[in-house]
């Protein structure tokens, strides 16, 4: 399951742009991911993948990311130190 997390973070990661308003998150073992899209700077949605997850599940996560790159509501990111201070937030733990 980790390589296959592993693959998933890097299909969306070469899928995304610097200012996508999309950003991902794995663990140093990237045995789970997490993806958060911002609207208004804001994050208003989130998806955590498990290590625990099964194909159909990872295939269905994937799809709804790769959605969520293409969406027209994903445009530059004006707030990025918002976006870095939640992924600082994630390091503490």
């Amino acid at each position: 399951m980790k390589t296959r997390n592993q693959d998933i973070a890097m299909m969306i990661l070469e899928k995304l742009n610097p200012n996508n308003r999309i950003s991902i998150y794995y663990s140093s073992e990237a045995d789970s991911i997490d993806v958060y899209r911002f609207i208004n700077d804001k994050e208003s949605e989130g998806r955590h993948l498990s290590y625990l997850a099964d194909d159909h599940e990872a295939c269905t996560f994937y799809e709804e990311v790769v959605e969520w790159i293409d969406s027209e509501e994903n445009d530059v990111i004006e707030n990025i130190d918002y976006q870095q201070e939640l992924f600082a937030e994630h390091e503490e733990f």
